[in-house]
């Protein structure tokens, strides 16, 4: 699919009181190991590791309020314009020192048991925000491959660097592969929402 935009981001939108807000409520949550989807759609690294972070889950209407309008504009400013009505709930990611989550794409159909609202419908759009204070742990980017293709057949230097900046809200199209890199020095701190809709026609 050929796209007119990649990703649409939303520079520090979040204030910082707002981010040590959504950091303090996800450590109160319990944390468990994430875990893959297990399809062809991730890329497992030489050990034969896909991902290596813990997750906790949100469902908090204020933190979806708080996104949702990014999404929206998104969705419209870049023209995908795709059709979307449900988000699942939030998850909030921890990556500390050597974790990562290798190349993979956030397709996928609705599982059985996800949620009524899931029925018949497919993921779309992925929002992604920046928690961490970029100056308080090093490493851990993210990285968005623009040729929707497996990454690891082209050079490095195709690939887009997304925002660290704290507050930042980063959307893109569900099927697009991307990855978080190892962080090497501190804990970086995320959110990850996933759009439903109807599948395409």
């Amino acid at each position: 699919m050929i796209l007119l935009n990649y990703y649409w981001q939303f520079e520090g939108v979040l204030s910082k009181q707002i981010c040590k807000r959504i950091i303090k409520l996800g450590l109160s949550k319990k944390a468990i190991k994430s875990e893959t989807g297990g399809s062809r759609a991730e890329k497992a690294d030489a050990a034969g590791r896909k991902r290596d972070s813990s997750v906790a889950w949100l469902g908090n209407k204020w933190i979806y309020d708080n996104i949702h309008p990014a999404t929206h504009t998104a969705n419209k400013n870049a023209g995908w314009n795709y059709q979307w009505d449900w988000t699942e709930d939030i998850q909030f990611g921890i990556y500390k020192k050597n974790q990562f989550y290798g190349w993979h794409t956030d397709q996928g159909l609705s599982p059985a048991n996800l949620n009524r609202n899931a029925s018949q419908k497919i993921r779309k759009l992925t929002s992604t925000v920046q928690l961490s204070d970029p100056d308080t742990y090093e490493g851990g980017g993210i990285q968005l491959d623009p040729r929707n293709d497996d990454p690891e057949l082209y050079e490095k230097k195709s690939l887009i660097d997304l925002s660290r900046k704290q507050g930042t809200i980063i959307c893109f199209p569900s099927h697009l592969w991307h990855r978080a890199m190892p962080v090497i020095k501190g804990t970086r701190y995320s959110l990850t929402l996933w759009h439903w809709g109807y599948p395409f026609r």
